[in-house]
């Protein structure tokens, strides 16, 4: 992590690692468990990252480009259209 004039600034990893820990709250909150700063071990941040990666990798595969459009499906097109557009942004 780096300091520039007041602000922090983070590297891919330290990002990377930011967002399993996110991952992990989450999915502490969802089964239920008490959060403890302890039970996140290195084994869990490893754990974090795997099901993280498997999720971003499914959603991608989720999202379809929309179908040729026709006069009769313009409306679930549009939709189509906006959700593909939506999960392009920040890709290059």
């Amino acid at each position: 992590m780096t300091q520039t004039q007041n602000r922090r600034v983070l590297n891919a990893v330290s990002w990377k690692k930011l967002k399993a820990i996110v991952w992990w709250v989450h999915d502490q909150h969802r089964l239920g468990i008490a959060l403890h700063h302890l039970n996140f071990t290195a084994q869990e941040l490893a754990r974090s990252i795997q099901e993280l990666d498997a999720s971003d990798t499914v959603a991608e595969k989720a999202i379809l480009q929309p179908k040729p459009l026709q006069a009769t499906n313009w409306i679930p097109w549009d939709i189509n259209l906006m959700n593909y557009l939506g999960s392009l942004l920040g890709k290059e």
